[in-house]
C-alpha cells in the first residue's frame, strides 16, 4: 500500500491471456485498475472507500478484467490485509483472483432461460372455452382443441363430462372432473386450477385452468374458462430450481471436496457462537494445514495433490460427528468447528484429528506418509467474534508450523503478544530499510600464524531505527527472513561494504570483508543478479569481498539457490561456509560448490581443551577434512590465548572471536585496526 506495487504470479496473468513477462515491471495498481471495466471500477472505488475508512480489510469482490483478445473476463476476488502498520493501517493486501467467468456465464443462462419461460407463459394462446348453462361445450379456440381434444372427435358440441378424466393434482382419489359445476352452481373464481390430464399412452399432463362465471343480461349463467398446458412450464421451474441448488452448492462449497467452503463455514460459525454462549458451552475451531505440502506437489505434480486433497477431506470427513463443521478454506488448509462443555478436553478435538494422519495414504498402489500442523482457538475463552477466533486459530496454526509442524498449538494470549511484538518489529524493519537505518560493524579476522596479522574482516548489520533500540540481530533477522525483508538487508549491506572499502581505499588500503547472505535471501529468484549489480554500484570487486553461507543454504539447494551460487561464482566471487558442523555437513556440497573457506561453529570451539573430547575430535577431524580439500579455515568464537595456541597446533588458518576484537563501528574498526595509533600485530594476536 505504500509503493501501490502489486506482485502475481503467472496463473493471475494467465486469466488474462498474458504472462508476466507481457505486463508492466514493476506492476502498480493503476495498471491493474487500467485492465478493469470502468464500470466496475467505479463500483470497487464506491464499495472499497467505507471498508478502508472503517480499517475493514477483508475484500470479496466480483469485477471485469479485460483479456489480452479483447473480450471481458469475469473474476472473483477475495483478499486481507496481511501486514498492518501501528495505527491499524494496511500495509499489505494479499489474496486471490478466481475466474468464474464460466459462472456468470450459467448464471446468464439461467435467468436468460427463466425470463423466456416467464415471457412465454405471458404472451403465449392459451385454450379459450365457453360452456351454456347445461355445461355443453359451445366456443373452443384452436389452442382448447389441441389440449383437450384427445379424441379428435371435436369439443363443440359436447359436455364438460366428455373431456376426459381430469383430476386434482393433490387428490386423485376426489375423481373431480372439469370445475364446471363449481363455477357454474357455486358461483366460483378459479385461478390456476391445477389439473392432470390422462392422455392415451398413459402419459400425463398438467392443464392450468382459469375459469369464471359470465352472467348475460336477462339470461342463465354461462361459464367462461381459459386453459393452458403448463406440463412443460413445471417441468422447466423443477429443472431450474434443481440448477439455482446446484449453483447455490456450488457458491458455498469446495468444488475440488465438495467440503463447505470459507465463505459458507464463515456464516455459520456466528450462529454457532450465539448457540454456545445460551447452552454454557465451549466453542472450538480447528484451523489444519498439511505440512509441506507444497513440496508434494512440486513432486508428484498438481492432479496428484488433488487427489491428496481429497483423500485427507475423506479421512477428517470421517471423524466429524453430528453437529461438528469441517471446511476447506485453502489449498492445503482445513477448519474445523465442534462445541464441547466446559469439562472437556480442549486438545481432543486436535488428537481426534491428528488420529487422520496416522497411516500412510495409498496413492497409486504407494504409501504416502503426512503430518499436520494445528492450531486451536476457544469460544469465549480466547476470542468472542467469529473473525478473532479464525485469527487467533490461524495464528496458533503458524506458530505449529514455526515449530516443526506436526503438532498442534493452542492459542494464548502470550502468543499474540509475541506475534504483535515480531508485527512491531517488522514494521519498524519496513521503515528501517526505507530510511537506510543500519549501520555497519566489523570483527577483525587474524592469521594465526603470521603473529596474528589482520587478514580481513566479517561485516555484521546493526539497525539503528529508533523503535527497535536494544534489539539486536539476533532477534530482528529471524523475523526479517520470516517476512521476506532479509533480502533487502543484505543487499543494504553490501552497499554499506563499497561506502567502507571505498573510504579504505582512498586511505591507500585494502581487507577483505566478508559479507554473509541469509538462505531466504539465496532462495529468492534472481537473487544473485541482484547481488552482482549491488557490488558493481558499489566498485566491489572478488578481492574485496567474499560471501560467507549458512551450511543450511549450501545443503538445501533449490533452483533459486543454485542459480544464485552459480552467478557469484562465475563473477570470481569466493564463498565460505559459514557455521560448519552444525548441520548436514555434506562433502559432496562443499567440492560442487568450490567453497574456498570453511568456518568452524563458536559451538564447538568454546569447548575446545575443556577435557570435552568429542568437541576436539570434532574440531581434529573439519580441520583434516578442510586440509585435505584445500579449503582455507576460520575458527569463530575464540575467546582465550589457550584456543589460540590449540587452533595453531591443529593446523586452523585464521581466527576469529572476542580474543582478537569485538564486533564494532566502521570508524572505529578503522581507527583501531587500520589507523596510524591502531593495535599492532602482536597485540591483535595477543587480544
Amino acid at each position: 500500500m505504500r509503493t501501490n506495487h502489486l506482485v502475481i504470479n503467472e496463473r493471475w496473468a494467465e486469466i488474462i491471456g498474458r504472462s508476466r513477462d507481457d505486463l508492466p515491471a514493476p506492476l502498480m495498481i493503476d495498471d491493474w485498475r487500467a485492465l478493469v471495466h470502468p464500470e466496475d471500477m467505479a463500483r470497487l472505488n464506491a464499495a472499497q472507500a467505507p471498508k478502508f475508512h472503517s480499517r475493514d480489510y477483508f475484500f470479496t469482490e466480483e469485477f471485469r478484467m479485460r483479456h489480452a483478445d479483447g473480450h471481458w473476463v469475469w473474476i472473483l476476488s477475495r483478499g486481507r490485509a496481511v501486514e498492518m502498520s501501528a495505527t491499524g493501517d494496511a500495509l499489505v493486501l494479499s489474496g486471490v483472483h478466481v475466474d468464474i467467468s464460466r459462472r456468470k456465464t450459467l448464471e446468464a443462462e439461467l435467468i436468460a432461460k427463466s425470463d423466456f419461460l416467464q415471457r412465454l407463459t405471458e404472451t403465449s394462446v392459451s385454450g379459450i372455452l365457453a360452456f351454456d348453462p347445461s355445461g355443453v361445450i359451445v366456443f373452443a379456440n384452436m389452442e382448447a382443441e389441441q389440449i383437450l381434444d384427445v379424441t379428435g372427435a371435436g369439443l363443440v358440441g359436447r359436455n364438460h363430462t366428455a373431456l376426459g378424466r381430469l383430476y386434482g393434482a393433490r387428490d386423485r382419489s376426489s375423481g373431480a372432473g372439469f370445475p364446471f359445476e363449481r363455477v357454474a352452481r357455486g358461483g366460483e373464481t378459479l385461478h390456476d386450477l391445477r389439473l392432470t390430464l390422462c392422455n392415451a399412452d398413459g402419459s400425463e399432463r398438467v392443464i392450468s385452468v382459469n375459469a369464471a362465471p359470465m352472467e348475460a343480461r336477462g339470461g342463465p349463467v354461462q361459464v367462461v374458462c381459459s386453459v393452458s398446458d403448463i406440463t412443460q412450464r413445471l417441468n422447466d421451474e423443477r429443472r431450474l430450481a434443481q440448477a439455482a441448488e446446484e449453483a447455490s452448492h456450488a457458491a458455498t462449497h469446495d468444488a475440488l471436496t465438495g467440503l463447505p467452503n470459507r465463505e459458507s463455514f464463515r456464516a455459520q460459525v456466528a450462529p454457532a457462537q450465539a448457540r454456545a454462549r445460551g447452552r454454557g458451552e465451549l466453542l472450538q475451531q480447528v484451523f489444519l494445514s498439511i505440512d509441506r505440502f507444497q513440496q508434494i506437489k512440486d513432486r508428484f505434480g498438481p492432479q496428484l495433490g488433488d487427489r491428496v486433497i481429497c483423500k485427507v477431506a475423506e479421512r477428517l470427513s470421517a471423524l466429524c460427528e453430528p453437529g461438528q463443521l469441517l471446511a476447506r478454506v485453502g489449498a492445503e488448509e482445513f477448519t474445523f468447528l465442534r462445541r464441547c462443555r466446559i469439562a472437556e478436553d480442549p486438545e481432543c478435538a486436535t488428537r481426534s484429528l491428528a488420529a487422520a494422519f496416522s497411516q500412510p495414504f495409498d496413492i497409486d498402489g504407494q504409501p504416502l506418509y503426512l503430518s499436520a500442523s494445528m492450531g486451536l482457538s476457544l469460544f469465549p475463552m480466547d476470542a468472542q467474534t467469529p473473525e478473532e477466533m479464525w485469527l487467533n486459530a490461524d495464528l496458533a496454526m503458524y506458530e505449529a508450523k514455526a515449530l516443526g509442524g506436526n503438532r498442534a498449538v493452542r492459542f494464548t494470549p502470550t502468543l499474540r503478544n509475541r506475534l504483535e511484538r515480531e508485527a512491531m518489529i517488522g514494521q519498524s524493519l519496513q521503515r528501517a530499510i526505507r530510511d537506510g537505518a543500519f549501520a555497519l560493524f566489523l570483527q577483525p579476522k587474524v592469521s594465526l600464524f603470521e603473529a596474528g596479522r589482520l587478514v580481513g574482516a566479517e561485516a555484521l548489520v546493526r539497525c539503528t531505527e529508533p523503535a527497535l533500540a536494544g534489539i539486536g540481530p539476533d532477534v530482528f533477522m529471524p523475523i526479517a527472513e520470516r517476512s521476506g525483508l532479509v533480502r533487502e538487508i543484505d543487499l543494504l549491506m553490501i552497499d554499506l561494504v563499497g561506502a567502507f572499502v571505498a573510504e579504505l581505499r582512498g586511505r591507500g588500503q585494502k581487507l577483505c570483508v566478508s559479507i554473509n547472505l541469509s538462505p531466504e535471501s539465496m532462495r529468492c529468484v534472481r537473487f544473485g543478479e541482484a547481488v552482482l549489480t549491488h557490488l558493481e554500484a558499489a566498485r566491489l570487486g572478488p578481492e574485496d569481498v567474499l560471501f560467507e553461507i549458512t551450511e543450511g543454504a549450501v545443503v538445501d539447494l533449490n533452483s533459486g539457490a543454485r542459480e544464485s551460487i552459480e552467478a557469484l561464482l562465475v563473477a570470481g566471487y569466493e564463498l565460505s561456509a559459514d557455521d560448519f558442523g552444525t548441520g548436514y555437513s555434506s562433502l559432496s556440497y562443499l567440492q560442487k560448490l568450490q567453497l574456498k573457506e570453511l568456518k568452524i561453529d563458536r559451538s564447538f570451539v568454546s569447548r575446545i581443551g575443556l577435557d570435552d573430547c568429542a568437541s576436539d575430535a570434532i574440531v581434529r577431524a573439519t580441520l583434516a577434512m578442510a586440509a585435505a580439500l584445500g579449503l582455507r579455515t576460520v575458527a569463530e568464537g575464540i575467546d582465550t590465548p589457550a584456543q589460540v595456541e590449540w587452533l595453531r597446533q591443529h593446523g586452523c588458518d585464521q581466527g576469529q572471536g572476542y580474543h582478537f576484537g569485538k564486533p564494532m563501528p566502521a570508524k572505529a574498526f578503522l581507527s583501531t585496526f587500520l589507523g596510524p595509533e591502531g593495535v599492532s600485530w602482536d597485540e591483535v594476536a595477543l587480544g
